[in-house]
């Protein structure tokens, strides 16, 4: 319970610096003697709030996980099938549209782990294209 009140303390604080509640006070009196029901209904729709947010991310993480994996799939299927003109033609093309697709996140700041994962796939997908190439030769 200690560790709730403390997470309670701290989104508090977070949310409302205006709001100023003493841990001391918190712990002897309990939340209903300083937080009015206002606040504490505040906090359930905060928590509430923030399970929403969690529960919709993780769909997104595992919807996207989904389309990586069978892309990935796919790949690793379809770059051993291609002869060398494919396989050379596709490199070709495929470095155009990365160098589009980069040219686009100029305009709109990116994370850095989004441009960290844009270079490993891509990396990886030309290696796997360059390595079929050399395995023909």
């Amino acid at each position: 319970m200690t560790d709730l009140m403390n997470s309670v303390f701290r989104s508090i604080n977070a949310l409302s610096p205006n709001v100023f509640l003493k841990r001391k006070a918190f712990e002897s009196w309990g939340p209903t003697k300083i937080i009015g029901t206002t606040t504490v209904e505040s906090l359930k729709l905060y928590i509430d709030s923030l399970k929403k947010l969690s529960e919709s991310n993780s769909r997104g993480v595992s919807n996207f996980g989904g389309k990586v994996v069978a892309l990935t799939r796919f790949a690793d299927t379809v770059i051993p099938l291609l002869s060398e003109a494919q396989r050379r033609e596709v490199l070709a093309l495929f470095r155009l549209q990365i160098e589009e697709a980069m040219s686009m996140t100029d305009d709109m700041p990116m994370p850095p782990e989004y441009h960290a994962a844009l270079l490993k796939q891509t990396n990886w997908l030309l290696e796997s294209l360059e390595r079929s190439d050399r395995l023909q030769d």
